[in-house]
């Protein structure tokens, strides 16, 4: 809860009269839920244990006032082929095709919520009184304005990459983007210089935008696994797998 406070994610209070003059009315108190997820980290050729808080905002009623009038659209790995193809087909004298992904950290912290909503996300820690600055893990709306925030942002960043070589029928850039949640996935065509540049570039554009990145998390590879697929670009041909590991995992 400290580190969380530190990055102005949540306020702690003494007491509840406190939390709730500054929330500018009665709150309501959800419990703290700790999520455990068990997944294969391919890098480290092990399991881990992923660990997430959330607020139980259904047990306090909070989700049953809550209406959803939009929906997201995730992508799926057979959209990352199709990038992948799309390029393929553009590709000049001594260019070839790479992979990058990254990942935003604390992406579902990254959301400011409305002032006047946060007496509805509160929740009791110990003697800690605690109210969420940002949109709460478990509510029902915060995949919502997680995917909107990072779909415009996705845009801007796929915008730069829009200078790229005409063909009969239309135009082919020079990367291609697909975001899963907190998981981007780009595919680069040009020379491996010109490659490396706009590698920079994208990311650079990221954190410009004030998005924290995991860059020790970052792959640039023409071989690397998103979203439970291995890909792996040789060619002329690209090769979409399930990993054993992942087999496993729903077997």
């Amino acid at each position: 809860m400290k580190e969380f406070e530190a990055k102005g994610y949540i306020k702690c209070y003494h007491d509840r009269a406190s939390l709730e003059n500054d929330a500018g009315g009665k709150a309501v108190f959800s419990k703290m839920l700790l999520i455990k997820k068990k997944t294969f980290d391919e890098t480290a050729n092990d399991y881990k244990i992923k660990v997430r808080f959330v607020l139980d905002l259904k047990a306090s009623g909070v989700s049953s006032r809550t209406k959803l009038t939009h929906k997201s659209v995730l992508p799926q790995p057979v959209d990352a082929i199709k990038n992948i193809m799309k390029l393929m087909t553009a590709l000049g004298e001594q260019e070839t095709l790479e992979l990058l992904i990254t990942d935003v950290s604390d992406a579902f912290w990254l959301q400011p919520s409305n002032p006047q909503e946060r007496r509805y996300t509160c929740t009791k820690v110990g003697d800690m009184w605690i109210m969420f600055l940002r949109t709460a893990q478990g509510s029902r709306n915060a995949g919502l304005t997680w995917a909107t925030l990072v779909g415009a942002a996705g845009r801007c960043v796929q915008s730069l990459f829009m200078n790229g070589r005409k063909t009969k029928s239309n135009k082919i850039e020079e990367a291609a983007m697909e975001t899963y949640v907190d998981d981007p996935l780009i595919v680069f065509r040009g020379t491996p210089r010109r490659i490396f540049r706009n590698k920079c570039n994208a990311v650079a554009a990221w954190m410009v935008m004030g998005f924290p990145m995991a860059l020790h998390k970052a792959e640039q590879v023409a071989e690397l696994v998103w979203i439970g697929t291995h890909f792996k670009i040789d060619l002329p041909n690209v090769l979409a797998t399930i990993p054993s590991s992942r087999i496993s995992e729903v077997t």
